[in-house]
């Protein structure tokens, strides 16, 4: 499994409890996981931006750039485990599938984000 796969899976994870806590349906779709997990984040952006009322006015659009932006960290994140962890495993004698990578993601109110680290 990429590494990739492997963090949309954790956000995957991040986001049904993030759904759960606020009573919105995890939606599950026809389609691939990605599609799935991009419909949800992007019901999850629109739900959020719904409450706030500094983002009332604001455009569903605005929930696609939320939705690319972290698709971006997570790529970005993927890319470096790509890089990292062959070094890694070289350098303290261990297998790969003893790294775990765990992420840890956080919603921004102000900025109607998903920070990844």
């Amino acid at each position: 499994m990429s590494y990739f796969h492997q963090f949309l899976k954790q956000w995957q994870t991040q986001l049904k409890r993030e759904m759960a806590v606020f009573g919105l349906d995890y939606r599950v779709v026809d389609e691939n996981e990605y599609s799935e997990v991009q419909t949800n984040t992007l019901h999850y952006l629109q739900y959020r931006r719904s409450v706030l009322p500094h983002f009332i006015a604001v455009k569903e659009e605005r929930d696609n750039v939320a939705w690319l932006m972290l698709e971006k960290q997570l790529h970005a994140f993927a890319d470096k485990a790509d890089r990292g962890v062959p070094r890694l495993t070289s350098k303290l004698h261990m297998n790969e599938e003893q790294i775990i990578i765990r992420l840890n993601f956080c919603y921004d109110p102000d900025q109607h984000i998903i920070y990844v680290s």
